[in-house]
C-alpha cells in the first residue's frame, strides 16, 4: 500500500430532494420529513450498508440511493474532466451512499498534483454544476433525452479505474 497526495471535491446530494425523489419514483411513500436535520436522520433508519461492489444492495431504498449517487457522481466527474484539463479516466470516485455523497478525485499516480480540480472549484464550479443537466453530447440522443431523462448507459459510463463499482 503506498498512500498519495492527491486534489479532490466532495459533493453531498440534497437530502430533502433524494426523498422527495425516491417517493416520485414510487420506490416509497412520502414519510412527510420536512428539515435537512429529519431527512438524514430517516435516511439513515431505512438504508442499510452497501458491502458488496460488485452486487446492487438488496434494500430497494439503498439500492436506489446507491443508484442515484454512484450516477450523479459519473456526470460530476465528466463535467469536472471537461473543465479541469484531465481526461476522465485520469479521476476516479469514492461514493459514501450513506451520506448521499461522494468524492471525485485525481487518480494520480505520481507526487505531482496538476491543480486542475482546485481550478474548477475557484473559477469554473458554478458552470461545471450547470452543464450536469445540459449534456447534449449523447450518441443515443433524442431517444437518451426523452426516454431515459437524460442518462443512459452511454452517458454515465466512465472506465473501471475511474469508477468505485466497476460500472
Amino acid at each position: 500500500f503506498r498512500s498519495t497526495e492527491t486534489e479532490g471535491l466532495m459533493f453531498q446530494l440534497d437530502q430533502l430532494s433524494v426523498i422527495q425523489w425516491l417517493a416520485d419514483s414510487g420506490i416509497i411513500e412520502h414519510p412527510g420529513v420536512t428539515t435537512a436535520e429529519q431527512a438524514q436522520r430517516w435516511l439513515l433508519t431505512v438504508t442499510g450498508p452497501v458491502t458488496d461492489i460488485f452486487n446492487a444492495p438488496e434494500n430497494p431504498i439503498t439500492r436506489a440511493v446507491l443508484g442515484l449517487t454512484h450516477s450523479i457522481s459519473h456526470r460530476v466527474m465528466k463535467s469536472l474532466a471537461a473543465r479541469c484539463g484531465l481526461n476522465v479516466d485520469s479521476l476516479a470516485e469514492f461514493l459514501f451512499p450513506a451520506n448521499m455523497a461522494f468524492l471525485i478525485y485525481a487518480n494520480t499516480r505520481s507526487e505531482f498534483t496538476l491543480g486542475g480540480l482546485e481550478h474548477v472549484f475557484r473559477y469554473d464550479l458554478r458552470d461545471a454544476l450547470e452543464e450536469l443537466d445540459a449534456e447534449t453530447r449523447c450518441i443515443f440522443d433524442p431517444p437518451c433525452r426523452h426516454s431515459f431523462g437524460g442518462a443512459c448507459a452511454a452517458c454515465l459510463h466512465v472506465s473501471e479505474v475511474a469508477c468505485a463499482r466497476f460500472n
